[in-house]
């Protein structure tokens, strides 16, 4: 070792070396989870710690062998400690929480060790990168053939079983329409992702399918077979590591519950992935033409360009409904990023060509000009955390990954994602950090500037770059390990981490969610995709007591999500739709049954109880509906059928007249108020009860939602569900136990107001249960309801003119009912009725 060369303070190597550190750190801090805030000061001290400890190691003059071995040695164990601390949590030996601190110092002791490794082993690795060069090694090529047909052997395998056992999921049922109608009467009307509607009627008419599940089988299929395929081109794009992170790369692919789950749908994204990795080892060896131009190359410069240009092109103004136009995100990110990595080759690049500076910046401006087009890009002032879950937060329920388990180790993605820079760095692997880059920055897009609810499949095109980082991360643990001189040794590090990855990569989670799929909990969403999956073989088993005639051409159908089921079934003219955002659904629903004698209302779980509040779900009650008698008459798989007309017995003496009464006002969420109502526990035999919750004006999502949910033990929970109800998935929410009596408790919440959110703040029995933040709507007006569920006791709902002093909210919360409904607690506290707008004075 040349210890001169070793002795002088090189600043390039330092800060390469403490980079990996510094930028786990910004993703701590600015896109970690919730869960992992009580460790910010932990992590502030610890990474103080390194930062002190790599600048006094760069000043040592002449480190020696001995202190380079020792440091080798420490950031091993520390890899060692890492792998164990996450097998111990997937085997659920340890407690996570009770750890945590201490799970995140052995993670800093790599971050320490790391970087001092990185700087103390420069020249080392430096003769170690050039040795490599001179005799790279490689598998022949006829073994890298067998394993990519194993592996995409594999992918297939897992893709194609279990096909059937899911239900469609509702975007689907477009695409096996459009099929239908394509090949039996020449056209489809659904425009979106095209190319998915000709998949299916291709495979359709290849498997003879006639009824609507057989369609659903054959076209599946495609999806399956290109979701296989994309392992290749994923194995080349890690092959620009390493051979060995390729393979990697290539199998977790396809082992990934989520890429499973998400080839199995009838949708574009498995599709477009597969398209976008092809693209990308095109523009990728477009940029390398360019930054290292040789004569010859002219030719693939301009034929590959224009391939790139016309891929765009179609995404943007072409296949403009579909989700491809992610792609010129994809091509702007691997840009910068190969431009980031790759610095000094780009800079003499620009020496030599200072015009193709100006057209960076003119490419640059044209991609926020395509990018503008997209209606869900903006700034985002209620940023979801789940964008950047579904990759860093190990505990996330949405999507799946390798590693899923009960007991999760929240720590362990930081972990690889430090061993795909500390590797990058160290092996002059410049692509182990663009990748990595690139999966952090489109992650980081979606949670800042993509205004759109929240679901899995909207940033599944970031798997692939995420796949490329874990996998070489992966190799690099191996990589560490051949430093070691010793071959026992050496063996013994490889092995003990190949044991550990497997029980944290457990193939047995894969198998698992295609044989045993798994749901979040109270969503109903499959858990590899985030999709609700409505069960319709149940519902056409239930159809067929009735005669199929009079379905066609007697009964009225009303449906929220099942009529193109209907339509493939059934020879019907047409279904009324149930349009459960709107407010006058049910004076719509009113009117539909008062014209027809007969008919079916068939509505889904979601739209009809989760997300807004539908008919009650009581076989015991006949309701009173346009005049006329309506029970539901089936309710299983989250479908609700409600009948009317010869489809019921006569009513009963127990008649439920179901009108729609709404108390409504209009408010101004910019002024501070307060909220006060009174909640008891739903009668015996009600699953579920809604009593309370404030929509918008304008698209009718809920901006509060109060449920009380009933539990198993037959007690309930009050449940305050805050943000967007559009979707269960793109909301907040606080919970706590409900007295299971028959006294009303009265509810207070406090509204700051402002556009940067309302702190809220919910009591029960004079005891505060929770404080958050509550999501402004951009609309400055907002609209109350309250819901005929509890039309004849709501009458105790309290809006102030002023917001509460907590005096007054005790007195509020102690009396409670024996207090006149319309008493104010002070002279200039008035309860308003009809709720009115008022101006907050301090």
């Amino acid at each position: 070792m040349n210890q001169e060369a070793s002795s002088a303070l090189s600043i390039p190597t330092w800060l390469s070396s403490v980079f990996p550190i510094t930028f786990l750190f910004l993703i701590y801090w600015v896109l970690g989870n919730q869960l992992l805030e009580n460790d910010q000061i932990l992590f502030s001290v610890c990474y103080g710690v390194v930062m002190m400890a790599s600048l006094g190691m760069a000043f040592i003059k002449k480190p020696s062998d001995t202190l380079i071995n020792w440091v080798n040695r420490l950031f091993l164990w520390s890899i060692l400690f890492n792998l164990a601390c996450a097998v111990g949590s997937a085997l659920d030996v340890i407690n996570w929480i009770s750890y945590q601190p201490v799970r995140l110092i052995i993670l800093m002791a790599t971050g320490l060790f790391g970087t001092m490794a990185v700087y103390l082993n420069r020249h080392r690795d430096e003769q170690r990168f050039q040795q490599d060069l001179q005799t790279p090694s490689r598998l022949p090529q006829w073994s890298v053939f067998l394993l990519l047909t194993v592996i995409f052997g594999v992918a297939l395998y897992f893709r194609w079983l279990y096909l059937d056992m899911i239900d469609t999921f509702r975007d689907e049922d477009h695409h096996i329409t459009g099929a239908r109608t394509l090949l039996t009467a020449g056209y489809f009307e659904y425009q979106r992702a095209k190319l998915v509607t000709y998949s299916t009627a291709l495979f359709a008419w290849l498997g003879h399918a006639v009824d609507f599940h057989e369609y659903m089988h054959w076209g599946r299929i495609p999806g399956t077979i290109l979701g296989a395929l994309a392992a290749i081109p994923i194995y080349f794009l890690g092959k620009r590591i390493s051979q060995g992170t390729g393979i990697f790369a290539a199998f977790l692919w396809a082992m990934s519950p989520w890429a499973i789950g998400v080839s199995r749908n009838i949708r574009e994204h498995t599709y477009y992935v597969f398209i976008i990795l092809l693209f990308m080892l095109l523009f990728l060896t477009l940029i390398e033409k360019i930054v290292h131009y040789k004569k010859g190359d002219l030719g693939y410069i301009i034929g590959s360009s224009i391939l790139v240009f016309a891929l765009l092109v179609y995404s943007f103004f072409i296949d403009r409904f579909s989700t491809l136009k992610v792609s010129g995100a994809i091509f702007a990110t691997l840009t910068g990023t190969y431009v980031l990595t790759h610095g000094k080759a780009i800079l003499d690049l620009i020496k030599r060509n200072k015009i193709l500076l100006f057209l960076g910046v003119g490419g640059f401006a044209g991609f926020l000009v395509l990018i503008n087009r997209v209606k869900f890009i903006g700034l985002n002032n209620t940023t979801d955390i789940r964008w950047t879950d579904a990759f860093l937060f190990s505990g996330a329920q949405l999507p799946v990954h390798w590693w899923q388990a009960d007991n999760p180790d929240m720590y362990f993605v930081y972990f690889l994602i430090l061993m795909a820079l500390f590797g990058g760095i160290r092996f002059r692997k410049n692509m182990s950090v663009a990748y990595t880059f690139s999966f952090i920055l489109i992650a980081s897009a979606f949670y800042f500037f993509f205004t759109r609810y929240f679901t899995p499949r909207y940033i599944f095109y970031n798997l692939s770059f995420f796949v490329l980082s874990i996998a070489a991360s992966i190799y690099f643990i191996f990589r560490f390990g051949k430093n070691i001189s010793n071959r026992f040794l050496r063996w013994g590090f490889q092995g003990l981490c190949a044991i550990f990855l497997l029980v944290i990569f457990n193939p047995q989670n894969t198998y698992l969610s295609l044989a045993e799929p798994q749901y979040a909990q109270n969503d109903f969403a499959l858990k590899t995709t985030g999709e609700f999956h409505n069960e319709k073989r149940q519902l056409l088993f239930f159809l067929n007591q009735f005669e199929k005639e009079k379905i066609e051409n007697e009964y009225t159908i009303i449906s929220s999500i099942y009529e193109q089921l209907l339509y493939h079934n059934y020879d019907i003219e047409c279904i009324h739709k149930y349009k459960y955002k709107d407010r006058r659904r049910k004076k719509d629903v009113d009117k539909i049954v008062q014209d027809s004698k007969s008919g079916l209302m068939i509505l889904d779980f979601h739209r009809n109880q989760k997300w807004r509040v539908g008919f009650p779900v009581d076989t015991s009650k006949i309701l009173k509906i346009g005049g006329k008698d309506v029970q539901l008459i089936f309710n299983q798989q989250l479908c609700q059928v409600y009948g009317w007309g010869e489809l019921i017995e006569p009513p009963s003496d127990q008649v439920d007249l179901e009108e729609t009464y709404v108390t409504e006002t209009e408010a101004n969420l910019m002024h501070p108020f307060s909220l006060s109502f009174w909640v008891k526990a739903p009668q015996i035999g009600v699953e579920q009860e809604n009593p309370f919750y404030i929509t918008s004006v304008d698209d009718d999502i809920n901006l509060i939602n109060v449920l009380l949910e009933k539990q198993l033990d037959g007690t309930h929970n009050f449940m305050l569900k805050y943000g967007s109800m559009l979707d269960e998935k793109d909301q907040e929410m606080l919970t706590f136990p409900f007295p299971n009596d028959t006294t009303w408790h009265h509810i207070v919440m406090y509204q700051a107001g402002g556009f940067k959110g309302s702190p809220y703040q919910v009591a029960l029995d004079g005891v505060p249960k929770g404080v958050s933040k509550l999501p402004v709507h951009r609309l400055e007006r907002g609209e109350f309801y309250i819901t005929n569920d509890y039309l004849d006791n709501i009458k105790n709902f309290k809006y102030y003119e002023r917001a509460l002093s907590r005096e007054e909210m005790q007195t509020l919360l102690k009396e409670g009912i024996e207090l006149d409904p319309y008493a104010p607690i002070a002279e200039d506290a008035k309860i308003v009725n009809p709720l009115y707008e008022f101006e907050y004075e301090e």
